[in-house]
Formats: C-alpha cells, sequence, structure tokens
C-alpha cells in the first residue's frame, strides 16, 4: 500500500502571525505548509518546489497579491490559489481580476475552519479522503 504524499500547499503573508497560525492548522489537519512572507519568496519557493495549491495574501509590500499570481500563471496556469484580504471593500475590477484569474477570494480574518475548508477546496479533497482512496 502506498500512502500518498500530503497536498502542499504554500501560504504567503507579510504578517508572521498569520503564517504561524495558518500553516500550524494546515499541517494539524495533514497538509504540508509551506510559507512565505513576501511574494519574492513565494516566487523563489514555487520555482524550487511547486505547490499543490497557493494560499495568498492580496495586499503585501513591493509585489502585492495579484501580481504573485499573475508571475505564478505564466509558468502553471492551472495551480489552485486563493487570495485573502482584510479589505472587505473590494471594487469591480478587482473582482473581475480575481474571477479572471480563476482564484476564489476570502475575507480576512478566516476562522480555522473556513481555513481548512478553503484548503479542502482547493486541493480538491481532504487528506483524510486521499488516505481511504488509497486503501
Amino acid at each position: 500500500m502506498v500512502t500518498p504524499r500530503q497536498p502542499r500547499i504554500l501560504v504567503i503573508d507579510d504578517q508572521p502571525q498569520i503564517l504561524a497560525l495558518y500553516s500550524r492548522a494546515l499541517r494539524r489537519a495533514g497538509y504540508d505548509a509551506q510559507v512565505a512572507v513576501s511574494a519574492e519568496a513565494a516566487l523563489d519557493a514555487v520555482r524550487s518546489t511547486p505547490p499543490d495549491a497557493m494560499l495568498v495574501d492580496l495586499n503585501m509590500p513591493y509585489i502585492n497579491g495579484m501580481g504573485l499570481l499573475y508571475r505564478v500563471r505564466e509558468t502553471y496556469p492551472d495551480m489552485p490559489v486563493a487570495l485573502i484580504t482584510g479589505d472587505g471593500n473590494l471594487d469591480g475590477p478587482t473582482l473581475r481580476e480575481v474571477q479572471a484569474l480563476r482564484a476564489a477570494l476570502h475575507v480576512k480574518p478566516l476562522s480555522l475552519t473556513e481555513l481548512l475548508h478553503v484548503a479542502e477546496d482547493l486541493v480538491g479533497a481532504s487528506y483524510a479522503s486521499r488516505i481511504e482512496r488509497a486503501c
């Protein structure tokens, strides 16, 4: 019997507290949670070991979440991505851009339950159901 590897989710946020909270919750739920504190660090991580999915903060300095997503889509057009933002007042063009890039958009703060639902949606199935199918 081969045990499937844990789905790898890259979490990108410029707030270390968010990274610590989200990565800890994802790991406890059976995901291989990787973190990056900037879009630049995320691009390096994606180049070295592409994740199965990404959870990206929309509002980051230098390269924001949309800029990161545009760059990732050049090489990985089908990578599942969820954008998260603390700004609940997004205007229409931003929402249209998000939809055009085939990304989900969620407003912070995400409860840990919401986070795990987003992760499950991103990877297509929970880790537990992957194990059941492999048995």
